[in-house]
């Protein structure tokens, strides 16, 4: 950190004026046509700045006078100890994106980091080369329109792209590097890009039966089938069998041990039940010596990474429409809610932990069991308490 002093000068030998940064320590400053060395002469005057050092970035800010000077120094050497809050008013954006996806890198699973990465290709070109404190609520207004109009994204790739940027100027000002998120009020905007589609039994069979590939190359062209099998009954997300491995399967209890790895959302450990299916297929699978932890391998025997193409190909030769991976994670959670499994074992099967989410999205399938459940309620209080039954019905025939 440094005091410094912006003077003009000129070269007595070429005649040509530059602009030069003059620290206290500099003697000489070398002309930039004829490179020169012109001494330092004390009747140079000019508007004096600071260089200072922000969480181990350089930065250098003109201030004025160099008592002015000295003492937004002093500041910013207490700012970088963190001894007061505040930041530098004038960083830019693109500044505060390289800390913050840095610190995702590091600290977030790498496929929220893989989405902010995207995300900053489309917010630096239009905010990077701003100072932070240039940003206002009304120009996010406008990128999110344009965004809208123009490059005709969904709503929900608008968000997360405003999402970025909140949540980068927020760790901004965590860190100590702006005073403020000038974007912290900013709506989301609605998303309407919930989907529906639950497969019936017939729809999944026919998913099992057309899985294997008609490829000739492949060498392992039934790939698919115990993929679909698995997301079929046991209502996994579409990126959690790529990540599947043998010492998650527990033979002994029937049950799939799912560990937080980069494809799951929410950081706890689940346990999935295995239906007689899954179990079976599982058994017939033989493991791979060259890959000996993984489940799934892919068409050239590789561990599985992504099967969106295969799965596509699957779905057009079964003769189906609008059916996507996820679907069958959905379908297994209607199908369970409906043969009687309450909400809450399933949002445990599954890993979901927004019960209310649960209930607005498959609650309405408990409806056609409330009949059984209230036999179930009779019989159980049949067989706990049946002298109050027998009483009561005594009162009511004598009442007739």
């Amino acid at each position: 950190m440094a005091l410094f002093q912006n003077i003009k000068v000129e070269c007595p030998k070429c005649q040509s004026a530059f602009w030069a940064e003059v620290y206290q320590k500099t003697k000489s400053v070398k002309c930039r046509s004829c490179a020169k060395a012109i001494p330092r002469r004390k009747s140079w005057r000019g508007s004096w700045g600071c260089v200072y050092l922000i969480h181990g970035r350089k930065l250098k800010e003109t201030v004025g006078t160099k008592t002015q000077a000295a003492q937004r120094e002093a500041l910013r050497k207490k700012q970088d100890r963190g001894l007061e809050p505040g930041g530098n008013p004038r960083i830019r954006v693109y500044q505060v994106a390289a800390d913050y996806l840095e610190w995702s890198q590091m600290n977030l699973k790498p496929k929220t980091h893989r989405r902010y990465v995207t995300s900053s290709k489309a917010v630096l070109p239009v905010f990077g080369a701003r100072e932070v404190r240039q940003v206002t609520p009304l120009d996010v207004e406008a990128f999110k329109k344009v965004r809208l109009e123009r490059d005709q994204c969904r709503p929900a790739t608008v968000n997360r792209d405003v999402a970025f940027l909140r949540g980068m100027l927020r760790k901004g000002v965590e860190w100590g590097l702006i005073p403020k998120n000038p974007v912290a009020g900013v709506a989301m905007l609605k998303e309407h890009n919930e989907r529906e589609r639950f497969l019936d039994v017939a729809e999944v069979e026919a998913l099992i039966s057309s899985g294997p590939s008609p490829d000739l190359c492949a060498k392992n062209p039934n790939y698919m089938v115990p993929v679909i099998i698995a997301l079929a009954d046991t209502g996994m997300r579409p990126g959690e069998p790529a990540t599947l491995r043998w010492s998650d399967l527990d033979f002994s209890r029937r049950v799939i041990r799912l560990s937080d790895t980069e494809n799951i959302k929410y950081s706890k450990k689940r346990e999935i039940p295995m239906t007689e299916r899954v179990y079976k297929m599982f058994r017939k699978l033989t493991r791979n010596l060259k890959y000996p932890d993984v489940v799934f391998l892919g068409p050239h025997l590789k561990p599985l990474k992504s099967f969106q193409h295969g799965f596509a190909a699957v779905v057009e030769r079964a003769g189906l429409e609008d059916v996507i991976p996820h679907d069958l994670r959905s379908s297994f959670i209607m199908r369970g809610v409906l043969a009687g499994v309450d909400i809450y074992t399933m949002a445990k099967w599954v890993g979901h932990t927004d019960i209310k989410e649960m209930m607005r999205k498959y609650g309405r399938f408990t409806q056609d069991n409330s009949q059984a459940a209230i036999r179930k309620l009779e019989t159980y209080t049949a067989q706990k308490f049946p002298k109050t039954s027998r009483q009561a019905r005594g009162r009511k025939k004598g009442r007739t």
